[in-house]
């Protein structure tokens, strides 16, 4: 499981040597779109990251558009980037495009998506950094489990967008709350991006078809507020517990709040950034690629208190405690004690 907060930080691989040598060098970063706030979080810390070997970011936003990508990958090749990231997109949806980066030997990183091949981090060319939305989901069973006494009925909207959000609920979130809560109940219910505006009024329906749902889950934040709007709609506001799992500035305000969510489990997408960037010179200076545990820390009314909820410490990642990773990577590139 990926440490807590509070863990220390110990070095995730050995050192990298070269890293001095590629300053000057632009990296391109290809989220699957600009507009998601955990994309905007990632790409500010692997500037940052990147800044300290003097290597430019250069970001192409997907907009959620296999043409617009295509072009974000011709334009990365034509600009003779050093290596490429990619945000929240599976490999197989870039298939071409990681052949052609290949041809041009451009090493790529895969973030937030897992290896489809298992728990390997990768190759000399393609690497993965995959996050941990399996291991949130799972500290969020236990917290219910915990909570309920044992006793929660749940009700997960599991996105269906694609297969990894799917095993993340059935091979992650479901088996750790049976494991936790042998006389806990789930009842799944399958949403999508596509029909974003139609997910109020499925999360309703299936909880009128389920009248003992005590939890409500939001596989992620970013289908927390319509999740939440479904329970309304249905007059159980304040008769059921809702969770959600990526701890955005948003869902921990609500969170603060009182209204509806009782706990977050969010990703220290600050240290993310900076993981993303160490796999990254690792393949640009022939390293082999390694396997990152990213911070998660579980938000409920008895830490939520003394957060500052405000953007610029969403961005600069201090709810989840020291900042000392920065110089935990900087040293094993050589460029800092």
């Amino acid at each position: 499981m990926a440490p807590t907060a509070d863990s220390a930080y110990k070095d995730p691989g050995p050192a990298v040597t070269g890293v001095s040598s590629l300053a000057g060098k632009t990296v391109w970063y290809i989220p699957l779109s600009s507009q998601i706030t955990t994309t905007q979080l990632v790409q500010t810390s692997l500037a940052e990251a990147l800044g300290t070997a003097h290597i430019d970011v250069h970001a192409c936003s997907g907009d959620a558009n296999p043409s617009t990508i295509a072009g974000c990958i011709t334009s990365a090749i034509n600009g003779k980037a050093a290596g490429v990231v990619f945000d929240s997109i599976v490999a197989g949806f870039v298939a071409e495009g990681i052949r052609q980066l290949k041809a041009a030997h451009i090493p790529v990183v895969i973030a937030n998506e897992p290896n489809p091949d298992g728990d390997s981090p990768g190759d000399a060319s393609l690497a993965y950094v995959p996050g941990n939305p399996m291991q949130a989901l799972q500290v969020l069973a236990q917290w219910i489990a915990e909570d309920s006494h044992g006793k929660a009925a749940v009700l997960i909207n599991e996105v269906t967008d694609a297969p990894p959000p799917i095993a993340y609920v059935q091979n992650g979130f479901i088996p750790a709350l049976k494991s936790a809560c042998s006389s806990c109940t789930v009842t799944v219910n399958k949403i999508q991006s596509a029909n974003y505006s139609l997910i109020p009024s499925s999360t309703s329906a299936a909880l009128i078809s389920n009248p003992t749902t005590d939890y409500v889950v939001s596989e992620f934040d970013a289908f927390a507020a319509p999740t939440q709007q479904g329970v309304q709609q249905t007059g159980k506001l304040n008769a059921v517990k809702g969770a959600s799992a990526g701890g955005l500035l948003a869902q921990l305000q609500t969170l603060k709040s009182g209204t509806f969510l009782r706990a977050d489990v969010g990703t220290n997408f600050a240290y993310q950034g900076w993981a993303m960037a160490d796999q990254l010179l690792r393949l640009l200076t022939g390293a082999a690629p390694i396997t990152y545990q990213v911070p998660l820390r579980l938000f409920t009314a008895a830490n939520i208190g003394s957060l500052d909820l405000t953007n610029q410490a969403q961005i600069s990642g201090d709810w989840y405690g020291s900042t000392a990773y920065k110089q935990m990577f900087t040293r094993l590139w050589g460029l800092g004690n």
